[in-house]
C-alpha cells in the first residue's frame, strides 16, 4: 500500500540529506531512507562467513528469530522517502503502522 504524510514544511531538508540518500531527476528531489529495518529498530546478528543468525533484536529487546524474519520480510521491497516538492514523506509496500513508525523515527533523528 502507498501512503504519504500531510504537509511537513518544518522539517529540515539538509538534516534529512544526512540521514538518507538524495535522488534528483527531472527537477524533483527526494531523500530515500534505507535500510528500513534499521529505521524500524530491527537488528539481526549473524555468524561471520556463515550467515547463521545468532540473535535478533527489536528496539534493543531480544525477539524470536521467526519474528525477526517476518518483520524483515514485511519491510523487504518497501520504500520511504521525503519529497522536497510536496514536503511530504511517502511510503510504498508498507502497512500504515510501519510507515507511521518509521517516519516518526526519521523526524526524531532530525531534531
Amino acid at each position: 500500500m502507498d501512503h504519504h504524510t500531510t504537509l511537513d514544511e518544518n522539517i529540515d531538508f539538509a538534516a534529512l540529506t544526512q540521514l538518507g540518500s538524495e535522488w534528483a531527476k527531472h527537477g524533483r528531489r527526494r531523500i530515500y531512507f534505507d535500510p528500513l529495518t534499521g529505521w524500524y529498530g530491527l537488528r539481526i546478528e549473524r555468524l561471520p562467513n556463515l550467515g547463521t543468525i545468532t540473535a535478533v533484536y527489536l528496539r534493543g529487546v531480544v525477539i524470536p528469530e521467526s519474528e525477526g524474519r517476518a518483520i524483515a520480510a514485511r519491510l523487504q521491497g518497501a520504500k520511504v522517502y521525503y519529497d522536497e516538492g510536496d514536503h511530504c514523506f511517502h511510503g510504498s509496500r508498507l502497512d500504515i503502522e510501519d510507515f507511521t513508525f518509521i517516519v516518526e523515527q526519521i523526524r526524531r533523528a532530525t531534531r
